[in-house]
């Protein structure tokens, strides 16, 4: 699993939280390549509240505005009080604009 988890030196200012939820039972089902083995359920519960733990959500400066505008509405329908903690990235251009 580590591969999946690995997070480059270069990228570790980010902070980002990466969560993996391993299900041994049914990873030990997959290993001998049984057709037989049970789909696992599409969502998952996690017991925590997201407004305790997230500092920022950071968009990519390779996002366009449409990309961020849907981020936005996504973070504001999960989570009004999240609204303040959606950024650009240091490195977007829209974030510091140019005043020529």
């Amino acid at each position: 699993m580590d591969p999946l988890l690995h997070k480059r030196h270069g990228f570790a200012a980010e902070r980002e939280l990466r969560l993996l939820k391993f299900d041994l039972v049914h990873y030990g089902a997959l290993v001998p390549k049984d057709a037989s083995v049970p789909e696992l359920p599409d969502h998952i519960y996690v017991d925590w509240v997201l407004r305790d733990v997230i500092d920022e959500i950071v968009i990519s400066p390779y996002a366009g505005e449409n990309y961020e505008e849907l981020v936005r509405l996504a973070i504001n329908a999960a989570d009004p009080k999240l609204n303040d903690r959606v950024v650009l990235s240091v490195l977007s251009e829209r974030r510091n604009p140019a005043h020529f």
